[in-house]
């Protein structure tokens, strides 16, 4: 799945979204490539990994950032904003 993002705060937030969600086993983005590779049990949901990674902030191809949790994001990590690293 992709998903924006800047840095090493970003990889926790998104890494942290995503393992919240039930039948995670485990979640890795990487920063190179704005990829997030989820492992999981047969219950685990993509639409809700998406889910959650939008409440935090952060858009996939499944779901929109929600405008609240993007605004929570410190200045830096704004991934929209045009800044590629800090």
């Amino acid at each position: 799945m992709l998903v924006p993002g800047i840095c090493d705060d970003c990889k926790a937030r998104i890494e942290s979204a995503a393992m919240d969600v039930a039948g995670v086993k485990k979640a890795e983005w990487d920063i190179k490539t704005d990829t997030l590779v989820v492992i999981g049990s047969a219950k685990m949901d993509k639409q809700k990994i998406a889910d959650a990674l939008a409440k935090a902030g952060y858009r996939s191809e499944l779901a929109k950032a929600d405008p609240k949790g993007y605004k929570k994001l410190p200045a830096c990590c704004q991934y929209d904003s045009g800044i590629k690293e800090h």
